[in-house]
């Protein structure tokens, strides 16, 4: 099976970052993913990719200029 994900969230920042001058925030995370069923092993593998891109509003450079981030995961789960 093949799957996506999007999502986006908006001003969901830590409190604390308001002493930087933080006034608001982005985050958009997209990701893929592909999970494969083994039924006679009762086990299940998946590989998922995500990318995650925030920003800053009202922030100094050093917290408003992120790189992406992304991540590549993969695992195994045997049901007993």
């Amino acid at each position: 099976m093949l799957y996506g994900e999007y999502s986006e969230r908006n001003d969901m920042y830590h409190p604390d970052l308001s002493a930087f001058g933080v006034t608001g925030s982005n985050l958009t995370q997209w990701g893929l993913g592909a999970v494969q069923e083994i039924d006679a092993a009762a086990m299940s593998l998946w590989l998922t990719y995500k990318n995650y891109d925030a920003s800053f509003e009202g922030a100094p450079p050093a917290i408003s200029n992120l790189d992406d981030i992304n991540v590549v995961a993969a695992g195994a789960m045997i049901s007993f």
